[in-house]
């Protein structure tokens, strides 16, 4: 009989720790999944250093809940030979005041002034994207530019 009850509270202790350690798991399956609108990041292609660089692009929730992180876009610029020129965070942090929705949209417009320190004359290629405080598998923009000596 005392086995009978010690296996019995073992059980017990041992369904517990599972119940108790399940608790304090967060659900690391959802993702937080953001991709850019049809149309990706549309910008100009030739500038010269001084001038204003316009990005604009749609973020799209392409995920079944909803995204209430702030999210902030990143940029790295390479130079033709593939050489990082910088990686900085451009804009502003988006989405602090509300939600996005699943399958709803955020509308960016950046405007940035060209310089040296994150540009080279002659062919660059713009890397851009969203990323929020979650796990993040958000969608990576490609393009380039010409800044004209």
């Amino acid at each position: 009989m005392k086995k009978l009850i010690k296996i019995f509270l073992s059980l017990i202790l041992i369904g517990c720790v599972l119940i108790f350690t399940s608790c304090g798991e967060e659900d690391d399956t959802i993702e937080h999944t953001l991709n850019f609108g049809t149309e990706g990041v549309i910008h100009e292609d030739t500038l010269s250093i001084g001038d204003t660089i316009n990005f604009e692009f749609w973020l799209v929730n392409e995920n079944f809940v909803s995204i209430n992180e702030p999210i902030d876009v990143y940029c790295e610029t390479f130079d033709n030979n593939g050489n990082l020129i910088a990686y900085m965070p451009i804009g502003a942090t988006y989405n602090t005041n509300s939600s996005i929705m699943p399958g709803d949209s955020l509308f960016v417009n950046i405007s940035e002034i060209i310089s040296l320190s994150s540009y080279s004359v002659g062919d660059n290629v713009i890397v851009i994207w969203p990323a929020s405080t979650y796990v993040s598998d958000p969608d990576t923009s490609l393009t380039s530019i010409y800044i004209l000596n």
